[in-house]
């Protein structure tokens, strides 16, 4: 995360507002301008996110926090207390398209850790992982929790 108190130059796209400094985007955020490489350069980069902003640029967060508690938190509170590694490895076996394969050439670890923790995780959220539902609310979770992370959204 990189935050920038003043941006350099200021462009409109889509009615919302991003600035540009140099070749990357950045978002307003409540400690000044934070960088977001993993999004893109465009606010339509945001994917589902551009969804919650209304027109005068502003974040509604319920929805996203329900989304966010529901889903992460769980995990979270799980690796926090267990010293677990069940955030890094969804996030990784997602990233990996979820190929088995993938996520632990990735991570370093076996097949059965990953179905190990991949069950862990499904018996927290009380919800199946094949679950395209289930799956577009882990990421859209996950996109939370970076949007938590760089200070954008608050708890």
């Amino acid at each position: 995360q990189t935050i920038f108190k003043r941006p350099i130059s200021r462009h409109w796209n889509q009615r919302r507002r991003f600035y540009r400094t140099g070749e990357t985007w950045l978002l307003p955020g409540s400690q000044g301008f934070i960088h977001l490489p993993q999004y893109g350069r465009f606010f339509s980069d945001l994917g589902v996110l551009r969804f919650f902003f209304d027109r005068s640029n502003q974040l509604d967060p319920e929805p996203l926090l329900q989304v966010y508690q529901e889903y992460i938190q769980p995990i979270l509170d799980y690796d926090k207390l267990h010293s677990g590694e069940l955030f890094p490895t969804l996030t990784t076996y997602l990233k990996c398209g979820s190929s088995p394969s993938g996520a632990c050439s990735s991570l370093f670890i076996h097949k059965n850790t990953l179905y190990s923790r991949l069950n862990k995780i499904s018996q927290l959220l009380g919800k199946d992982l094949s679950d395209s539902e289930v799956h577009f609310n882990i990421v859209l979770g996950i996109k939370v929790h970076t949007l938590i992370k760089t200070g954008i959204l608050q708890i």
